[in-house]
């Protein structure tokens, strides 16, 4: 709540990405946005019903070099969102406009999950291949931080990716059974 859902283009989200940014840094992730900072900031134009706001948003990234130089260029790339519904703009289900959403399950479990595998794996050894975190935001808003990525990544191009893990709302568990797609 103290974060008010991490809604795009918030204070709290803002504050969010920061928080993980810190903990990549305290990991010992490389900074990995195109700048070679963690952060790749842009800004996109949100409209609902006749109002429109500039939605300033921004994907933390960090990385763990691999160490097989035979597969430079070769990543895997681990991501989870970091932006909820917040208050709900611009979207949020009939009759829970202006309510926080805090967004624990989605995706507060997801980013935990994605910081403690780059921890482990910092910790441990050095992968073959160069493995990217990022923690997009505009998720809940179209895959818009996902895109991003796709689209700005040049070092690290999402077509060289070997594989992609995407870890979403992995605190609610049916009847106790795991889904997993792909």
């Amino acid at each position: 709540p103290q974060l008010e859902g991490r809604e795009n283009g918030s204070a709290g989200l803002e504050r969010a990405t920061q928080w993980v940014a810190d903990r990549f840094d305290e990991i010992g992730l490389q900074p990995a946005a195109p700048d070679g900072s963690f952060f790749d900031s842009w800004s996109e134009d949100a409209r609902r019903g006749s109002e429109t706001r500039t939605v300033s948003l921004r994907n933390v990234i960090g990385m763990i070099p691999g160490v097989d130089a035979s597969l430079d260029g070769q990543s895997v790339v681990v991501l989870a969102h970091v932006d909820h519904l917040g208050r709900g703009w611009p979207d949020v289900r009939t009759g829970n406009e202006g309510k926080i959403h805090p967004g624990a399950d989605d995706n507060a479990s997801g980013v935990a999950v994605m910081l403690e595998t780059a921890r482990m794996i910092a910790g441990t050894h050095r992968p073959a291949r160069t493995v990217i975190f990022v923690a997009t935001s505009a998720e809940e808003w179209g895959l818009r931080g996902a895109r991003r990525y796709i689209q700005s990544m040049q070092q690290w191009p999402a077509n060289d990716a070997i594989s992609v893990v995407s870890i979403d709302a992995v605190g609610r568990l049916s009847q106790g059974r795991l889904l997993a797609l792909g």
